[in-house]
């Protein structure tokens, strides 16, 4: 028999220990007991920038970049639209991450790995700018999306507890975002949207799905 008791009293020793609303977390994270305290940013008062924030920042810069690239092969009005809306839906997702880190502790290894996965998914995001009215809107729908998800269910199920203020607004977010994220998958599928040479209705129809995702159609 282990020292310190039972195996059984030991286990759920670590499980109070380590349960974060309804999810138990391990102890490697680094998130000790109370999550709250410790991957809440707000309490502790530290609001200097962390250097993976500012890498973060560059990889916008660059996603940026890569809409000029979209806007010079298509300089028409329809590719004026075409570069907007992609502006719109980097602009969207750069903003609500910034609003992300500013809410909860970069430094906590959990939220690190969550800001490298996003990260990376911005990366497929800017790779994909180019085309991404054409062969690659799925691969850009698909990274967008997937990066509004990670980040506010990480909000709402982790960094929150329940029944806070914290929580039911970050689930509103997450509502939203998966409703909008069926028009941006949608839109992606139903023709490679715009540049790829689809019918001028596949065109409307993709532009009018994504002006609807973002919350701009009339």
């Amino acid at each position: 028999m282990p020292p310190g008791g039972s195996w059984r009293t030991r286990v759920r020793g670590m499980l109070h220990q380590c349960r974060i609303g309804m999810w138990p977390v391990p102890e490697w994270i680094g998130l000790g007991g109370d999550m709250q305290g410790i991957v809440r940013r707000g309490e502790t008062g530290n609001h200097t920038a962390d250097p993976l924030e500012l890498f973060y920042d560059l990889v916008f810069v660059f996603t940026i970049t890569q809409v000029s690239h979209l806007l010079l092969s298509h300089l028409s009005w329809k590719g004026a639209l075409e570069s907007a809306i992609v502006l719109m839906a980097i602009w969207w997702s750069w903003n609500y991450t910034t609003w992300f880190t500013n809410e909860v502790d970069v430094a906590s290894p959990v939220v690190r790995l969550l800001m490298i996965g996003l990260m990376l998914l911005s990366l497929l995001m800017s790779i994909s700018v180019p085309e991404s009215f054409g062969n690659r809107a799925l691969l850009f729908a698909g990274a967008y999306v997937a990066i509004q998800l990670l980040r506010h269910g990480f909000l709402a199920f982790v960094a929150s507890r329940p029944g806070t203020l914290e929580r039911e607004r970050a689930l509103h977010i997450l509502i939203w975002f998966l409703i909008a994220g069926v028009f941006w998958i949608g839109g992606a599928l139903i023709g490679g949207i715009g540049v790829s040479g689809g019918s001028a209705e596949q065109d409307e129809i993709c532009a009018r799905a994504a002006l609807t995702a973002l919350g701009l159609d009339p």
